[in-house]
């Protein structure tokens, strides 16, 4: 199976803009029953947001943009449901790896949760839409990184997780 689309992914908790790009990926899919399937990919994605970084605590002096882009190669375990036909829904959890990026303080992994409905038709080309939910702060604003009270922020309005919806095809072979 391989799969290609569209990524509009934004950052949670920020006055942010959308931030537009593409994914790729592949994977095998094993049929357990007529209405049951595990799909198990890899998957390439560019996720980012536009974020608006205040100079002072007034926002009514302005801020600044800066588009904050991430590469991720990412591992996902899609469980499908056919509902009617080709009808099916879709969920499962995903992992991520950061291979690039344009700001130096992005986390190295998100892990996320994911569901979508799709149509299959019957000469094995599917349309899917997902949209997934990442789990880790792209800062690591709620990662603990000593034992020491300072060191951990549990200020959740600073927590800036990727979510992206994705539209596309997929070609099981």
């Amino acid at each position: 199976m391989v799969r290609a689309g569209i990524n509009t992914s934004r950052l949670t908790n920020a006055e942010s803009g959308r931030h537009l790009d593409f994914y790729a990926g592949a994977g095998i899919t094993f049929k357990f029953s007529k209405r049951y399937n595990l799909q198990p990919e890899v998957n390439y994605s560019r996720q980012g947001g536009t974020l608006l970084a205040y100079e002072s605590f007034d926002p009514n002096l302005g801020a600044e943009k800066y588009d904050v882009e991430a590469k991720y190669v990412g591992i996902a375990v899609t469980n499908k449901i056919f509902i009617y036909q080709g009808l099916h829904v879709l969920a499962g959890p995903a992992i991520d790896f950061k291979v690039g990026d344009n700001h130096d303080s992005v986390e190295g992994f998100d892990f996320g949760l994911y569901g979508g409905i799709g149509y299959t038709l019957p000469f094995g080309m599917s349309v899917e839409a997902r949209i997934k939910q990442g789990l880790v702060d792209i800062f690591g604003s709620n990662v603990s990184t000593g034992g020491y009270e300072e060191d951990y922020n549990d200020d959740v309005s600073e927590i800036r997780l990727n979510q992206v919806i994705s539209v596309g095809v997929s070609y099981n072979f």
